[in-house]
């Protein structure tokens, strides 16, 4: 997923770069034919008015805040989970000295069976198959989310489920270890047909927050939120992690 990223990074701004590029060699002169002479060439070349330098500079303007924006806040909001990431585990090192529950080694395999197990809970259309992973709070709050959609004709019959990013951002470590939580940014996608017979399934991706709750010193699946209500959980207050004022010294 990283090398992706930074790959993805690396086209855009190649592309951008030769974006600008093209929009400057079209104004400069670039357009005359290849292999004529250059004293034909010099003939038909104009000198640039002002309102051409001026159409210039509005359209590389325009490849740079509507090109260059989403990337540069795609750059800035993955540095931030990078750095999120790095901070969490640390801590979680730090707390496994005292307490093994916060091993990291052994946090991230459970994260996937956790979701492994929702996957196929909902590739099966059966929730139960979820219980020895989640608490039962998430399980009536899966169950009723798939009525509600059901009713709607939005539930979208997920198959083909595929993880693609899983990273923890944010540590709570508490006095009553029941309280104990990790949440996790999530990137998943599937391929769903809403519910609608005969129709074609299309692939869909989602970024979650999925908040991990320790349950007798097991995870266990306590919540799911969207993106947007994650980042105003996690990093509203633009701190990297958060620990409780109570937590363990």
């Amino acid at each position: 997923m990283k090398k992706f990223n930074t790959v993805f990074i690396a086209f855009v701004i190649v592309f951008l770069f030769s974006s600008s590029f093209f929009v400057s060699a079209q104004y400069s002169g670039g357009g005359g034919s290849f292999g004529a002479p250059k004293e034909e060439q010099e003939q038909h070349e104009e000198p640039m008015t002002e309102e051409d330098m001026s159409e210039m500079v509005m359209q590389l303007l325009q490849i740079l805040i509507f090109g260059g924006t989403p990337i540069t806040a795609y750059i800035i909001y993955e540095r931030k989970l990078s750095k999120s990431a790095r901070a969490s585990k640390r801590i979680m090192n730090m707390l496994d000295q005292k307490d093994s529950v916060w091993k990291f080694k052994n946090i991230m395999p459970r994260f996937k069976e956790i979701f492994n197990a929702i996957k196929d809970a909902r590739t099966q259309d059966n929730f139960d198959l979820a219980e020895q992973y989640a608490t039962q709070e998430m399980l009536d709050k899966l169950k009723m989310q798939r009525t509600w959609a059901e009713k709607l004709n939005k539930y979208g019959y997920p198959s083909r489920i595929r993880l693609h990013d899983a990273r923890p951002v944010a540590v709570f470590d508490c006095y009553d270890d029941e309280c104990d939580h990790i949440w996790f940014y999530v990137e998943w996608s599937a391929f769903e047909n809403k519910g609608q017979y005969g129709q074609l399934k299309t692939l869909n991706g989602y970024k979650e927050f999925w908040q991990l709750k320790r349950c007798n010193d097991e995870w266990r699946l306590f919540d799911i939120v969207d993106k947007e209500t994650g980042d105003k959980l996690i990093f509203g207050d633009e701190s990297i992690v958060n620990i409780e004022e109570n937590s363990k010294n």
